[in-house]
């Protein structure tokens, strides 16, 4: 039995080793990245240094910016932060440059039937199988059909397999399930 457990292990890591992404998964996109808490962001205002920094995006989902206070960040990319930036200055500066950036990805969660269950970094290009190998792999009892992914910015979670070339978001949360006992 453990060692049809270690081989399990092996092939899933060769899996992942050897994989090319299939056609369906979209590689991930800077641009189009939804902001979710944990996820920090540099700010620049052209002309004006005192607006320049790096802000956190808290467990609240907003930014705390100096002379507009909590400004809602989550679920919005960087182009649309810097818009909703700009219409705050409008009044103030006349069509003020606003650069945002990414400066730090918020990590991803796995949970339940994991060797290491935990937060690990991400890095782009992260896919749902490498995700699981970085958290250990499955422990013995897991159900490899069984897998549950919820993005922050999405609805609802996704049901996939522990192979899947789907890839990781930040924050992304991941749930492996055990075998169910009959």
């Amino acid at each position: 039995m453990r060692a049809g457990v270690i081989m399990g292990l092996l092939a899933l890591a060769t899996h992942v080793a050897c994989a090319t992404p299939s056609i369906n998964s979209a590689p991930f996109d800077r641009e189009r990245h939804k902001l979710v808490p944990g996820d920090s962001v540099a700010i620049a205002v052209s002309g004006e240094p005192s607006l320049r920094g790096r802000f956190l995006v808290n467990e609240a989902g907003e930014i705390d910016y100096p002379l507009v206070g909590a400004l809602p960040a989550r679920c919005n990319t960087t182009r649309e932060l810097a818009d909703r930036l700009r219409n705050q200055f409008a009044t103030y500066l006349r069509q003020p440059t606003i650069e945002v950036s990414i400066s730090a990805y918020a990590p991803y969660r796995v949970e339940g039937a994991v060797t290491r269950p935990g937060e690990y970094p991400f890095t782009p290009g992260l896919t749902v199988a490498q995700a699981i190998v970085a958290a250990g792999g499955p422990v013995h009892g897991a159900e490899r059909a069984r897998l549950r992914v919820k993005h922050v910015c999405a609805a609802s979670e996704m049901g996939l397999t522990i192979e899947s070339s789907t890839p990781v978001n930040p924050g992304d949360r991941l749930r492996a399930a055990r075998r169910r006992s009959r």
